[in-house]
């Protein structure tokens, strides 16, 4: 896996990538309402999320394949490129590069949240 997962520090210009990223991974999740455009979510990705939180992307081939993103030590999101689950990629919650993450980490509660 090392030979094609790279781990870094997201920055201002994966905000599309990591939007396209999120949209597509939500999509396959059918049961969750839409709420919120498309350009909203771009929005909240550029200026919310990586803005105030810590966020890590997978890259595969050169293309961002997931990202984590952190608040403190709350896992805020963990999304994977449909098309590329169950290969590991959820593997950069544990793996930083020499970053240190947050130990335990937690997860975001599921009752009552949106995706904002």
């Amino acid at each position: 896996m090392d030979e094609w997962l790279r781990i870094r520090p997201a920055g201002g210009e994966d905000a599309a990538p990591i939007a396209r990223l999120f949209l597509a991974s939500k999509a396959t999740l059918t049961f969750l309402p839409n709420i919120h455009t498309d350009e909203e979510t771009f929005y909240f990705i550029a200026n919310i999320v990586l803005r105030d939180q810590d966020v890590l992307v997978a890259e595969t081939n050169g293309e961002i394949s997931g990202f984590l993103a952190l608040h403190g030590d709350m896992m805020e999101h963990l999304y994977v490129r449909p098309d590329l689950l169950r290969r590991g990629i959820g593997e950069v919650r544990n793996r930083s590069n020499g970053r240190t993450l947050p130990r335990p980490m937690r997860s975001a509660p599921r009752s009552g949240r949106t995706e904002r």
